[in-house]
């Protein structure tokens, strides 16, 4: 089994909003509200019309909308986990187990891999980070001539054992 890993860039960009979502002008378009209040507008805001990083419902919109495009590539959301994704079977068959916009891609033949990536890329820009060797804090060590694969944390224990050593 291949575990590719895959990351989606500038992921709170892709979804739509479905409720009127409006904001403070940000920093950089001060000249712009000063423009505005010369011509006798007192309170000026922008009205959103995607999702941006930061808003509570962003997590929400992507998930749907990668959702949305999985199950139009044929993948269906298992029964007890609504974020593993599998399509196929046998040695067509590939999962894809998604968190916010980090992906894991396991199949048999590398080609599904590389065609369900070009699938998601049609959507969606992301980067291909190859075979998955960390991810949530979790170690892929992978052994081919014995055909096994191990998970380790080792690198979030240390850091843990590290924060206590430094608090005293």
């Amino acid at each position: 089994m291949e575990i590719e890993q895959c990351d989606v860039d500038t992921e709170f960009l892709y979804g739509k909003l479905e409720e009127e979502i409006y904001m403070e002008l940000p920093e950089g378009l001060r000249e712009l509200l000063e423009l505005a209040e010369a011509e006798g507008e007192d309170d000026v805001v922008c009205m959103l019309l995607q999702s941006l990083y930061g808003l509570k419902q962003a997590s929400r919109v992507l998930n749907e909308t990668i959702d949305k495009h999985l199950k139009s590539m044929g993948f269906e959301p298992a029964d007890t986990d609504p974020c593993v994704y599998t399509r196929g079977e046998c040695e067509d068959e590939c999962i894809v187990c998604l968190y916010v916009d980090d992906m894991l891609i396991a199949s048999r033949q590398k080609t599904v891999i590389a065609s369900v990536k070009a699938g998601i890329a049609e959507k969606f820009r992301i980067k291909d980070l190859g075979r998955a060797r960390f991810i949530l804090g979790i170690e892929i060590d992978y052994d081919m001539e014995r055909r096994t694969l191990g998970i380790s944390q080792k690198a979030y224990t240390e850091s843990i054992i590290k924060k206590f050593v430094d608090q005293g």
